[in-house]
């Protein structure tokens, strides 16, 4: 596609330099097409003869975002888009446009366009717009095929958009995956991926990247297409090669398709300043290529250094410095979509997080959450980041607090750590007994995810065995039973005493 425009615009030089004329308007419109031939932007919106806005994305996500945050700009605005199909030119509709210009137009929405009276121009009409493999229409071209009715044809879009978010129209031949909702409406699989864990390269690659980014697109590529849709990464994690590498993966499928969950990982005292921290936070749309991030969190908030109480750091990584109010701001202008945090240490800063739930309004939290940890986390410290441990704070309690203020958990460490893939002969026996085809791991998702406030649970997979497992694991969810519940507090028991 990219040589597609990049030949397109020097086929079509001269014939712009004859279709714009000598208005203010057609230069500003020859500037932004110019701008979405170059891959600078996808769809630019014009106002008073200034370009007043710009995005970035696939599909139909951009003049969405267009049609949400900024309808005053796009009412009687000019709409420029890499491609306008028979979904694009309703959601322009609707917008209440009066001119548009498409790198690529469909028959049926330049003569949809022109039947509402707004004006539409373009380098090269087709037919229609194809799907990926050419085989047929878009989705979202689909979903409106016959519709007149601009409303209706809207709302057909949102509801297919969810579809395909909900991993329905995916080719699952068997049982589904299950789903959450979360705060702001997003339906999020139950599963999530974890982003540290990746196919590694025997040596670091020419770049620099210890990831094998084949094998790491060949994952998502599964995940995604079995209904998986919470990517969870780090700008710290793999070395710094996570974030670049999962958004490589997933740059290669519709942003419509997948929810993209990264963190503040100022932990170091160097990265406590506003600067760092807001030079970390841009780097992450960057690594990501992405212009918004659904799910942010402060990361590994609750933790003591050498020389500062906990509730010290977090004060100098997110209030002295500004953070989270600049983050709130984000979050007001549709930059983050959901702010939460990562919780790893005591109950001091957990308090003061919850303190301030009325001012923020916390959109989920992230915590530890396993069956062993649930009955016995003061005999179970975890690793501190910078070395030693840190506080393992109780997860029922934690989990008592969230949801009594409705703030949805992510659970992550659900095995902790790998621990409860492999448990006591005595215990896998009593697993086997009730489900004899199912493994330790599974019994411990099936936990975590049986928590009705849970939205997802994140681990990482580096290998195809185990994404398969654990997407059947949640395809769907068997909620646990009293008695399969009272079987894990058994091996809770069993297993902490064994240590």
């Amino acid at each position: 596609m990219k040589n597609f425009i990049k030949q397109l615009g020097l086929i079509c030089a001269v014939l712009l330099l004859s279709s714009f004329g000598n208005s203010s308007t057609d230069a500003v419109i020859k500037e932004a097409r110019e701008r979405i031939a170059t891959g600078e932007a996808k769809c630019i919106v014009i106002k008073d003869d200034t370009i007043v806005a710009d995005y970035v994305g696939n599909g139909v996500a951009p003049l969405l975002e267009v049609y949400r945050n900024n309808p005053e700009a796009m009412k009687g605005g000019v709409i420029v888009d890499k491609v306008i199909g028979r979904a694009a030119a309703f959601i322009i509709i609707n917008g209440g446009a009066n001119r548009a210009y498409g790198l690529l137009v469909s028959e049926s929405a330049k003569k949809l366009l022109e039947e509402h009276n707004i004006r539409v121009e373009y380098d090269k009409i087709v037919p229609e717009i194809l799907n990926r493999d050419l085989s047929g229409l878009c989705p979202l071209e689909s979903s409106v095929l016959g519709e007149s009715d601009p409303a209706i044809a809207l709302d057909k879009i949102h509801k297919q958009i969810e579809i395909l978010m909900s991993g329905k129209a995916n080719n699952v031949t068997e049982n589904k995956m299950s789903y959450r909702t979360a705060k702001n409406g997003e339906v999020v699989s139950l599963l999530g991926y974890g982003g540290i864990y990746w196919p590694m390269l025997p040596a670091p690659a020419e770049d620099g990247n210890i990831y094998d980014q084949n094998g790491v697109n060949e994952l998502v590529d599964y995940a995604i297409e079995n209904g998986v849709n919470y990517f969870d990464t780090a700008i710290m994690y793999g070395r710094g090669w996570s974030e670049p590498t999962v958004g490589e993966a997933l740059s290669r499928h519709s942003r419509e398709s997948y929810y993209i969950a990264t963190k503040m990982s100022n932990l170091a005292e160097a990265n406590w300043s506003e600067e760092n921290s807001k030079a970390m936070y841009q780097n992450s749309f960057k690594n990501l290529q992405v212009d918004y991030i659904d799910f942010f969190l402060l990361h590994g908030v609750g933790m003591p250094s050498s020389d500062k109480t906990s509730q010290e750091v977090f004060n100098a990584r997110f209030i002295d410095n500004g953070m989270l109010d600049f983050l709130l701001e984000e979050r007001k202008a549709g930059r983050i979509r959901n702010l939460g945090f990562s919780y790893h240490g005591d109950t001091e800063v957990f308090e003061l997080l919850m303190s301030l739930h009325d001012e923020v309004q916390w959109d989920f939290a992230q915590i530890i959450l396993n069956y062993v940890d649930w009955e016995y986390s003061a005999q179970r410290p975890v690793p501190a980041f910078g070395g030693g441990l840190a506080t393992n704070t109780d997860p029922k309690y934690l989990y008592s607090e969230l949801t009594k203020r409705e703030i949805p958990i992510v659970a992550m460490q659900a095995i902790s750590k790998g621990d409860l893939t492999s448990v006591p002969s005595q215990v896998e026996a009593k697993m086997r007994e009730l489900e004899p085809n199912m493994t330790p791991a599974s019994w411990a998702f099936r936990y975590a995810a049986s928590l009705p406030n849970v939205l997802t649970v994140i681990t990482g997979m580096n290998q195809m065995e185990y994404l398969q497992e654990n997407i059947s694991t949640f395809s769907p969810l068997k909620p646990l039973s009293d008695d399969e519940l009272e079987m894990l507090r058994e091996a809770a028991s069993i297993i902490v005493n064994q240590k």
